[in-house]
C-alpha cells in the first residue's frame, strides 16, 4: 500500500455491479439502473466501473474485479473517492460477514466511502446503520439458491459451520484502529448456542468433522501438498471450493488444521494468492477451532 494517499475529487465515484442468476432484479442493467441514479441524486460522477460476470458471491477467488478494486483502493491507483454498489448482497455473499466487513474497511481507511444505493439505510457509520448492516451481512451470507444442485463443496460447506446445527460465534477476532485483526480466546468468544432452529443434528455434525479430519490424516504432509499441486496444474488457481470438490483430495478444513491455514498451504507449492489474505486466514484458523 503506498504510504501517500492521493488526493481524490469529492463527488467522483466507481460503481461495481455483480452477475446474478437469482432474480431479475439482480441482472447487471438493473444493478447499473439505481447505481446511476443514486449518483444522479447525489451529484456523483462515476468515472469507473467494475463489474464481476461469475455467479458465485461467496468467497473473492473467482471475482476478478473486487479483487483488481480493492488492490487498486490499497495501491493508491484510483481516481474516486466513493464505490457505488447496488446492495449488501452484490457486494458479496460472504460466508463469514467479517470478510465482507474487511474489504470495506480497506477501502474506508484509504478514504474511499462504500454506497450500498439500494439499501433503506445510509451506510454512515451510525449505529443503526452498524446494526442494519450486520444483519444484511448476515442474511446474505445465509441465502441458499435451492433452484441449483447441491454438490460436494455445498455439503461440505453445511457439514462444516456451526450455523447449520442453530449456534451463532461471535468476536472470535478483534482489533484496534489501524492495528493488525487479532484471534480472541475462546473465553472472550461471544457464544449463542441453539439460538435458532438447525437443519443438521448435531450429533451428525460432530461425527462429520472427525470423518473430515480424519481423511487427511492417512496421508503425510508431502502427499498433501502433491495432491493440492495437482489442483494447481488442473485449473491454474486453487480456492477452497475447487479442493472440496476434488474426489481424491483431503477437504479444505483439513488443509487448514494440518498447515494453519489455506493459504499458508498454498505457499508451500508455491503459490501466492493475488491479494491479502491475513485477515482471511485468522477467520479461517478460528472456524477450525470452532469446530474442534
Amino acid at each position: 500500500m503506498s504510504n501517500h494517499q492521493p488526493v481524490l475529487p469529492p463527488k467522483s465515484a466507481a460503481a461495481y455491479v455483480r452477475m446474478s442468476t437469482e432474480h431479475q432484479q439482480y441482472s447487471t442493467s438493473n444493478q447499473m439502473d439505481v447505481i446511476q441514479e443514486y449518483a444522479k441524486r447525489r451529484e456523483m460522477q462515476i468515472v469507473r466501473e467494475y463489474s464481476d460476470e461469475g455467479k458465485s458471491g461467496l468467497n473473492i477467488q473467482g471475482r476478478e474485479s473486487l479483487a483488481r478494486m480493492i488492490q487498486d483502493v490499497q495501491n493508491g491507483q484510483i481516481n474516486f473517492s466513493s464505490i457505488l454498489v447496488y446492495d449488501v448482497s452484490r457486494w458479496g455473499r460472504f460466508q463469514d460477514a467479517d470478510e465482507s466487513a474487511y474489504y470495506e474497511y480497506i477501502c474506508r481507511r484509504a478514504g474511499v466511502s462504500v454506497h450500498y444505493c439500494a439499501e433503506q439505510f445510509e451506510n454512515d457509520g451510525s449505529p443503526m446503520s452498524s446494526v442494519m448492516k450486520t444483519m444484511k451481512r448476515t442474511m446474505a451470507g445465509e441465502y441458499t439458491d435451492f433452484g441449483r444442485a447441491w454438490n460436494r463443496a455445498t455439503v461440505h460447506q453445511v457439514l462444516t459451520n456451526e450455523k447449520y446445527i442453530g449456534n451463532n460465534v461471535y468476536h472470535r477476532t478483534s482489533f484496534k484502529l489501524k492495528l493488525k485483526h487479532i484471534v480472541n480466546p475462546q473465553e472472550k468468544w461471544i457464544r449463542g448456542d441453539g439460538k435458532f432452529e438447525g437443519i443438521v443434528e448435531p450429533s451428525l455434525f460432530h461425527t462429520a468433522q472427525g470423518i473430515i479430519l480424519a481423511r487427511s490424516r492417512k496421508l503425510s504432509d508431502d502427499e498433501m501438498l502433491e495432491k493440492l499441486r495437482g489442483v494447481l496444474n488442473k485449473h491454474g488457481r486453487i480456492c477452497g471450493i475447487l479442493i472440496d470438490e476434488a474426489d481424491d483430495l483431503p477437504s479444505s478444513t483439513a488443509f487448514r488444521s494440518r498447515f494453519g491455514s489455506l493459504v499458508s498451504a498454498y505457499r508451500l507449492i508455491g503459490y501466492e494468492p493475488g491479494i491479502d489474505y491475513n485477515f482471511v486466514e485468522i477467520n479461517q484458523r478460528t472456524k477450525l477451532q470452532e469446530a474442534a
